[in-house]
Parts: structure tokens; sequence; C-alpha cells
């Protein structure tokens, strides 16, 4: 039974998207059947019904795709888009269009409860929680220039039983279970803090990298102190 005060979710990885067979979405009585699929397009408003749409419900119907190549830069991101059938108890409910570049997601209703689809980033639920306390926003006496963005954040991790405050700011990020937080953008007239979230798997590695390099630098002095005690010794032994 649905829960009164909130949504359920399900989510359909996006290695399924090539399947040609229906999607069953667990707990519910839908399925997806996935028509096509872009790694990277281009939307374009068209009229409702246009040549070019293979959606006929939605705002899709009156969007046209054209698929372009996968992006390469760091900063840039594909906009993808996926043509999908909803399916609950042999009923079709028309193809829609899914993607990250529009703005709300769309629904319908299967008897008497409402479906939304939408495409968004997969969610990664971390063990633990970060409150923001307090954010700072300072500026150079009489000028507009940035001289320090900064969050007082808690720290929770009832698991750990852990719970701390953390100060965050610019080049001084947050490291925590592997994870790095950064200071990286504000909003909302100082009141919101925005926080970009790096996990670098290989942080390890110039570490052990320094390690190795200075290793083999003992050797190798050791090797030439050797060397030279050696020849130093030899003369002494031949009177």
């Amino acid at each position: 039974m649905p829960h009164p005060r909130h949504d359920n979710s399900t989510a359909a990885p996006q290695s399924l998207r090539a399947s040609r067979k229906p999607i069953a979405l667990p707990r519910t009585p839908l399925s997806l059947h996935v028509t096509s699929c872009f790694q990277n397009a281009d939307l374009a408003m068209t009229a409702t019904g246009a040549r070019g749409s293979l959606a006929n419900m939605g705002v899709g119907a009156s969007v046209e795709v054209r698929e372009l190549p996968p992006v390469s830069g760091d900063n840039e991101i594909d906009r993808r888009a996926v043509y999908v059938e909803p399916i609950a108890d042999g009923r079709s409910y028309g193809t829609w269009l899914v993607s990250n570049s529009l703005g709300s997601p769309q629904s319908f209703i299967h008897e008497g409860r409402t479906w939304t689809l939408s495409m968004r980033p997969r969610r990664e639920y971390l063990p633990y929680s970060l409150t923001l306390k307090d954010f700072r926003h300072d500026v150079y006496p009489g000028t507009d220039i940035p001289k320090n963005f900064s969050s007082l954040v808690q720290l929770a991790n009832p698991a750990a039983g852990e719970e701390r405050d953390v100060l965050i700011y610019m080049n001084q990020p947050l490291r925590y279970g592997g994870k790095a937080f950064y200071q990286a953008s504000f909003g909302k007239n100082d009141t919101l803090s925005v926080l970009q979230v790096v996990e670098n798997p290989g942080w390890l590695l110039p570490y052990i990298s320094c390690v190795l390099v200075g290793a083999g630098l003992v050797l190798h002095f050791a090797f030439a102190l050797f060397r030279s005690l050696k020849r130093r010794q030899a003369p002494l032994e031949a009177r």
C-alpha cells in the first residue's frame, strides 16, 4: 500500500535501456518498454504531433530529438533522451520522452494512483549526513570580489558514533569516507551552500609512488656507498 506522506521511487538503471524486452519495475504493476534511446541529443520544440517525434504523450509530443555525438569535455555532460512506453496490466499509456534536459517530471494516472516519469543521475546513499549550520560569503572591503566562501557543517555518522562540526572553505575540503567535499558555490541570498563531491579511488597511488621512489633512492645511495667503501678498502688490504 502507498504511504500517505511520501512517494515511492523505483529506478531502472541505464544498463537496461537497450533491452528489447519490457523492463519490469519491482513492487509496481508497471513495466517500461524502451522504444529508442540516445546517449546525447539536442532537444528542440516543434509543433504538437510534428514528424520526428516518436512520443505521443506529454511534452515529448512537441519535442524533436536530434542525435549528437557523446561529449568528451570534463565540464560537459551528455543530454540523454529515451522514448519509453509504460505498460500496466496489459494497458499501454502511450510513448513518452524522458530526458535529463527536461525541466519537470511527467505523470499519468493508473487505477487512481499518479505515476511520474523522469530521468535523473544515479543516487548514492551514504551512511552519514552533512547538515549546514552556517555559511559565510566574505568579500574584500569596498568591492564585490570574493574573499572567502565557507560552510560550517555538522557531520553525523550514527554507525561510527561520530558527530562533529567541520568547516569547509576554499582550498580546504572535507575528506571523509573516501570522498572530498569542496566548497563550490552558493545561492538563495547566501542561505544555500553548494558542495562538490569528488571520489578518487586512486588517491593512494601518489603516496605509494613516493614511497617506491624514496626506497629506490635509498637503495641506490646504499649501493653507491658500499662500492665506494669497498674501493677505499682495497688498497689498504693490498699493503
